[in-house]
């Protein structure tokens, strides 16, 4: 049978990536923060001198940007230094380790209708992206067999405790309040569906990919039309206008940080469109039938 560690298992990443290894009949070792700490090396290397596992998964991240400005030393705690620890005593007891990355490696400087590789250089350009650019040289340059995942603006069914949920609950829970919306249309992403993300996870690892993945659903759109197709989809009705963002603010963004899904034909793996991964969430959650 074989094994997999996964740190992090009750945020939306986490969380579908427990349910989908155990539904394909992997040894799933959840690791809570409260079992070990990622950016303590002592408490990985304490943790995991105990545990036989064929690989470990690390979703743990400091992730809210806005923070992560204000703390770029705790950014880079958790998601450079605590993959750094992570992937040293992966090596250690003879695991690989999958690294989740973000479309915030990426300066967002390309033209609108264009996307990153997995090839394309990484070029951060917030405290969040070079933590993160951070672990994921971490991760391979301890080990070539290593795997980078990189996903970007996330919804799952467990729902982001660190932020309060996810985009698409809080635009239902605002639409069913009668609030009126705006949200920006001039910054172009890639809608990830964690249960999508899972799925595409475990074949990779079943088939020993290794290197850079990117693994968010296929197509592109701005918050204001992923906001526009949840209302669509689950027969909302509010008043929603999109507004632009003021690039003048200290924090910078990528205007466009859309990812290209990697071609997986390889391994007969077909993703799917960020339009159907919604559908299903929303049918998962019981916002529509």
């Amino acid at each position: 049978m074989k094994s997999v560690a996964i740190i992090g298992p009750n945020g939306q990443l986490g969380s579908d990536l427990v349910k989908v290894f155990t539904a394909e009949e992997w040894d799933v070792f959840p690791v809570s923060h409260s079992k070990m700490v990622v950016e303590d090396f002592g408490s990985v290397q304490s943790f995991f001198s105990n545990l036989k596992t064929d690989w470990i998964i690390n979703t743990a991240s400091f992730h809210k940007v806005d923070e992560c400005e204000k703390n770029p030393q705790t950014a880079w705690e958790i998601n450079a230094t605590g993959q750094a620890n992570v992937a040293r005593v992966a090596n250690k007891i003879g695991a690989k380790t999958v690294f989740i990355s973000s479309d915030y490696v990426f300066s967002g400087a390309l033209d609108s209708n264009q996307s990153y590789t997995q090839e394309s250089k990484v070029s951060p350009v917030n405290a969040y992206g070079h933590s993160k650019a951070a672990g994921e040289l971490a991760t391979l340059a301890a080990d070539e067999k290593n795997l980078v995942v990189r996903i970007a603006s996330v919804f799952g069914a467990a729902g982001s405790s660190g932020k309060g949920g996810n985009f698409v609950e809080t635009i239902l829970n605002k639409a069913k309040s009668g609030d009126s919306l705006s949200v920006v249309d001039d910054i172009h992403m890639s809608p990830t569906y964690t249960l999508d993300a899972s799925h595409l996870i475990l074949r990779a690892m079943d088939n020993g990919l290794s290197g850079i993945l990117h693994g968010n659903n296929s197509g592109s759109a701005t918050w204001y039309e992923f906001a526009h197709t949840i209302l669509e989809l689950s027969k909302q009705d509010a008043e929603l206008t999109p507004s632009k963002t003021n690039w003048e603010l200290p924090l910078k963004r990528p205007r466009n940080s859309v990812l290209q899904p990697s071609n997986l034909d390889s391994i007969n793996f077909t993703g799917s469109l960020w339009q159907d991964g919604l559908s299903r969430y929303l049918k998962e959650k019981g916002h529509i039938i």
